[in-house]
């Protein structure tokens, strides 16, 4: 199965996969909680003998005691996946504060004439930083008060039409918080390593954004061109440094198939959900609830007759 979005109306499914994936984990953590709740009296001593005796300990109760076993899964899975999306997130934020130190160091006032684009393009001078620096590159920034940040070599390239185009495009990351989502997709996709489908949903939103990005800049056919004009130039360039596979940023992602689409107006294909990921998601997380719910609700059900039989027996 494959998902297209076209030129007209992209920006309405941009997000769609990220708020998925929100949701994915939202649901796995909450139902997991759940199972493991039905359980509390017994999990703190679970996660202690688990500490005390270590992976040999785990997996020799596995195989003595199954149903004592299985019920650390809910407590393992909860910890693992908050504990990488925790680290996750501190890295990718580590990272981006290094970036935007070693950049802000060489922090230049704006000319007039880009103080006055960035006017008309209804963006107040603080979310325009300009940086000394001879690569081309701009992104955005700031995960409470985006910014737009973009280097003196990027706009030494670039004419006034082209640099409206490119200010245009970051502005919709900056209004739409890419810099967080693009932030949390990733951390999302990390601690979930497990079920299949959630790195093609990153990828999709990666995409998508960009797309959706792109169709800001189409108020007039000049528009469009303008910002295919950039990408080429920024292409043939070839001294653009690849910040947002590390960073927690909106970048500016420069592809061949944009300058396409722009151009020729060509939809662009996302990478492929296929049914075998689906399937095999889906599966994975049946079987973890499964087995999270399924020795806490037998041994329920084992330990209501010897209660009233206990019952009966008090009474006699």
């Amino acid at each position: 199965m494959k998902i297209v979005i076209q030129w007209d109306g992209g920006w309405r499914v941009a997000d769609r996969a990220f708020y998925f994936l929100v949701g994915l984990i939202t649901v796995m953590l909450v139902g997991l909680l759940g199972a493991l709740v039905g359980r509390l009296p017994g999990a703190v001593d679970i996660l202690q003998d688990s500490c005390r005796h270590g992976w040999d300990a785990l997996v020799s109760t596995w195989l003595i005691g199954p149903q004592v076993g299985l019920g650390t899964v809910p407590l393992m899975v909860i910890g693992g996946v908050l504990g990488v999306l925790f680290i996750a997130l501190l890295i990718q934020w580590l990272v981006t504060q290094r970036l935007l130190r070693s950049l802000l160091r060489g922090q230049q006032p704006l000319p007039e004439w880009l103080a006055e684009l960035t006017l008309e393009l209804n963006l107040s001078l603080d979310h325009v930083i300009l940086v000394k620096d001879r690569r081309n590159f701009s992104f955005c920034y700031g995960l409470r008060n985006p910014r737009i940040l973009i280097s003196t070599g990027m706009v030494d390239l670039l004419d006034h039409c082209e640099l409206r185009a490119l200010l245009t495009h970051e502005r919709h990351h900056l209004e739409n918080s890419d810099p967080v989502k693009v932030w949390a997709s990733r951390a999302i996709t990390y601690a979930l390593w497990f079920i299949p489908i959630v790195r093609t949903l990153r990828d999709h939103f990666l995409v998508a954004k960009e797309i959706a990005a792109d169709e800001s800049t189409a108020w007039d056919t000049e528009g469009q061109i303008s910002l295919a004009s950039a990408l080429v130039k920024v292409l043939a360039s070839g001294s653009r440094p690849q910040f947002e596979r590390v960073a927690a940023i909106g970048a500016f992602n420069v592809a061949e198939e944009r300058v396409e689409r722009l151009i020729l107006k060509r939809a662009t294909t996302l990478p492929e959900l296929s049914r075998r990921n689906l399937f095999f998601s889906g599966l994975v997380i049946l079987a973890l609830f499964l087995i999270s719910y399924g020795p806490y609700t037998s041994h329920a059900a084992q330990a209501a007759p010897l209660e009233s039989k206990c019952k009966s027996v008090a009474l006699m």
